[in-house]
């Protein structure tokens, strides 16, 4: 693991939970992290972690993880997961859990990643190409953006929909359709994977 590994998990993250601006990542800053790392994303997990599993039994599933809790917008609790110094997951576990507790008897209802170590069965994960996304879950659908948040969310033809594909701002939105778009930047790529039970 490198420095510049280090640097960028700390920059797709923070970039992630609400900075604005558009980066983009040169494809050789991304490596595939520890050998012994399993973080496979599908429709209903992302590593050991899987959707409706209590807190308690994701401690026991990731033995090597550390399980930190985060303040997210608004008041909302999140779960971060960190495995070798690096936040590879992310829950919003809630709003009216009490300072400084985790219990073990918290239900994980959605599951993200922002960090290039973890990837699909496609090999598809943050930093991915949007182009190359497309053509792994045969060709995109649209690219949205959300009201509030302005963030960009791409969807694809072959693809859950409990997975959601968040954008590194890079789309092309006109006047006519500013909520909505098929055109993007070659450079475009994902930020991360978010997957919900809903």
């Amino acid at each position: 693991m490198t420095s510049a590994t280090n640097a960028l998990g700390a920059a797709m993250l923070a970039l992630a939970v609400g900075t604005a601006a558009a980066q983009v990542v040169p494809a050789d800053a991304y490596d595939v992290g520890p050998p012994t790392l399993s973080c496979l994303i599908t429709e209903n997990s992302i590593g050991p972690l899987r959707i409706g599993m209590t807190l308690g039994e994701a401690r026991k599933a990731w033995p090597e993880a550390k399980f930190e809790r985060r303040a997210g917008l608004d008041e909302l609790v999140e779960l971060a997961v960190v495995v070798d110094r690096q936040t590879l997951v992310i829950s919003d576990i809630g709003y009216d859990i009490p300072p400084g507790a985790l219990p073990d008897k918290t239900v994980l209802r959605n599951l993200a990643t922002y960090h290039p170590w973890c990837k699909d069965a496609r090999g598809i994960g943050s930093g991915s190409l949007l182009s190359d996304a497309a053509a792994a879950y045969g060709g995109l659908v649209v690219i949205r953006k959300s009201d509030i948040e302005q963030r960009e969310y791409a969807s694809f033809k072959a693809t859950s929909p409990r997975m959601h594909f968040r954008v590194d701002y890079t789309s092309i939105f006109y006047p006519e359709s500013p909520r909505s778009t098929t055109a993007f930047k070659p450079e475009a790529r994902l930020m991360g994977i978010e997957i919900s039970a809903y």
